[in-house]
């Protein structure tokens, strides 16, 4: 369960607050009663920052047919969009 701690309290209690972010998870810590900071572990920080490995673009859409791509191609309407050749 989250814990609300207000900055001062978060300052005159750093060592509780950095235990209850480790046994009970993270604790949220308010400045002029708006939330403004959250404490957590590290495993749970590196968890939640790792970088995901993406595919490569041409990759990515290789997996499709050209069908599937087409319905994401938006119609032209030539009066919003007239053509750069004058067309």
């Amino acid at each position: 369960m989250d814990k609300n701690w207000q900055l001062q309290e978060a300052k005159n209690k750093f060592s509780s607050l950095v235990d209850k972010a480790l046994a009970v998870g993270p604790q949220v810590v308010s400045r002029h009663g708006v939330p403004t900071v959250v404490v957590i572990a590290f495993a749970e920080f590196s968890e939640l920052t790792k970088k995901k490995r993406m595919k490569p673009l041409g990759d990515f859409l290789a997996g499709f047919e050209i069908e599937d791509l087409e319905k994401y191609i938006p119609e032209r309407d030539e009066k919003l969009r007239p053509s750069i050749f004058g067309k």
